[in-house]
């Protein structure tokens, strides 16, 4: 929380993931929010995912991805904007589902890329695939920089993570 005393100007910040709290008497803005998740929370994701992967030892992959998705909406839903200017979360998220698209690979005894491109873990259940959320992948990869030249528009935010040749966009819970 930033307090109207400590600013240097008397301009508050307008951007998403700052919350402006005002007096309700004189409607006076009298301090701004800044949302992030805190490290508990951070912790308790993490330790979550560990836990799925752990006692995911003979169970079905629809059965290891319906957890994931389910520990994913609650963070999502709990946290809402606040996971999107958290960057460690962002890191963790990417982390993590990670983790879990390689616990499906070592189950089929496999890691190699051509064998899983990201259709068989995002596409609906209906169409055959695991129906997995993503919430890594709300970035821009660090690698698609080089695209950026190509337009007048300029990309603000970047992160490295998983990334497929064909550039497929992959769904996601952000907005």
């Amino acid at each position: 929380i930033l307090p109207k005393c400590r600013t240097f100007t008397e301009e508050f910040t307008l951007k998403d993931g700052v919350w402006n709290l005002q007096n309700i008497n004189t409607k006076e803005r009298t301090a701004q929010a800044f949302l992030r998740v805190d490290e508990e929370s951070l912790a308790k994701f993490n330790n979550r995912v560990r836990q799925i992967l752990m006692a995911s030892g003979s169970t079905t992959f629809t059965k290891i991805v319906n957890k994931w998705n389910t520990a994913l909406i609650g963070l999502m839903t709990y946290f809402r904007e606040a996971t999107v200017h958290t960057p460690e979360l962002l890191d963790l998220l990417v982390k993590c589902e990670n983790k879990i698209q390689t616990r499906v690979k070592i189950g089929l005894n496999s890691k190699m890329p051509s064998r899983f491109p990201p259709v068989v873990f995002y596409t609906p259940k209906e169409l055959g695939g695991l129906g997995m959320l993503s919430m890594g992948h709300v970035l821009i990869p660090q690698s698609d920089l080089r695209y950026a030249k190509m337009t007048d528009r300029e990309a603000t935010h970047f992160r490295s993570g998983m990334s497929h040749e064909e550039g497929q966009l992959i769904p996601n819970l952000y907005r």
